[in-house]
């Protein structure tokens, strides 16, 4: 009996939590406007960015003439998504690095990814290039995992630094689609789609596969996969494509032997050893939540529907 009344409470309790969702959501929509129009000053708001930047990384130099000024690292942490959606934070991060960077200066990334749309981690791959257009040099720490899109970020760097047991590599393509075309027709729903061009649909979630459709998806595929290669092979043009370009991932102990590795070794050993020669500063560029959102993290947190 005591546990079916601890369910009812646990229900109750889960349901005051959608309610009060749904009121903060109607109460936010009514007070803002539909239509709103924000305007921001870029050319202020970096200035007021570089000038903190260079507050918290001024050295501190003792009057000893014994004592050096050292070089510094900017150490960022990247963990990706699918939809890599810690690239907002990283274009920032990376944007106050070379606007205050000098030449002797130097980045490292920690990256941990699983991979995810072409789109998205395509753009990672191209903040980071920023990097070595700036000609700043950048290394790469992966303690855990860095595969597919996770790798093309981190084949940009001048030396990759891995954990013996991290999974590193999957440098492929592939594509997904739930179809529910024969269930439809079960059930006698008839769907339509209407193209201005032959390719504008081929694959969707409620048409019939066709061969024809398959065909034109492989080839895009393709097209994608050489793309994906082509950028590799632009920072590590030793690599043996046809070897590692298969869609498997290695750990880091094997990866090395392929070239995908430069080093093994954690971010705390890099860490550890880069401030014996370097003045090592953590980068991080955070978006202020709003209330609507802290209120959906924490009902995530504690509730589990």
């Amino acid at each position: 009996m005591s546990e079916i009344l601890i369910n009812l409470i646990v229900f109750f309790l889960k349901t005051i939590v959608i309610v009060a969702a749904i009121i903060l959501i109607i109460a936010s929509t009514k007070k803002k406007s539909s239509n709103q129009l924000i305007i921001t000053h870029l050319n202020k708001k970096w200035l007021e960015v570089n000038k903190y930047f260079t507050k918290m990384t001024k050295q501190k130099i003792s009057h000893k003439k014994s004592q050096k000024k050292k070089n510094k690292c900017f150490y960022v942490l990247f963990k990706g998504d699918m939809n890599a959606s810690s690239v907002v934070k990283l274009r920032n991060e990376i944007s106050a690095i070379i606007n205050n960077a000098t030449k002797n200066d130097k980045v490292c990334i920690n990256i941990e990814s699983p991979g995810g749309t072409i789109i998205d981690y395509g753009l990672a791959n191209a903040q980071l290039q920023r990097l070595k257009q700036a000609k700043i040099s950048l290394d790469v720490v992966v303690d855990r995992v860095a595969a597919s899109g996770g790798y093309l970020m981190a084949c940009v760097a001048d030396k990759i630094i891995a954990a013996p047991y991290s999974f590193i590599g999957s440098i492929g393509v592939a594509f997904e689609l739930f179809n529910a075309h024969e269930l439809l027709k079960h059930h006698h729903i008839q769907t339509e789609t209407i193209t201005s061009k032959k390719y504008k649909r081929t694959l969707t979630p409620f048409s019939k596969t066709t061969p024809e459709a398959k065909a034109k998806v492989r080839e895009d595929l393709s097209k994608y996969q050489q793309q994906f290669e082509s950028s590799i092979l632009k920072y590590r043009p030793k690599l043996n494509i046809n070897e590692v370009a298969t869609g498997e991932y290695w750990c880091a102990e094997n990866a090395i032997k392929l070239g995908l590795v430069d080093e093994l070794g954690t971010s705390d050993e890099y860490l550890f050893n880069t401030m014996k020669e370097y003045d090592v500063y953590q980068v991080e560029y955070k978006v202020k939540a709003s209330m609507k959102q802290k209120f959906f993290n924490r009902m995530k947190s504690y509730v589990q529907f």
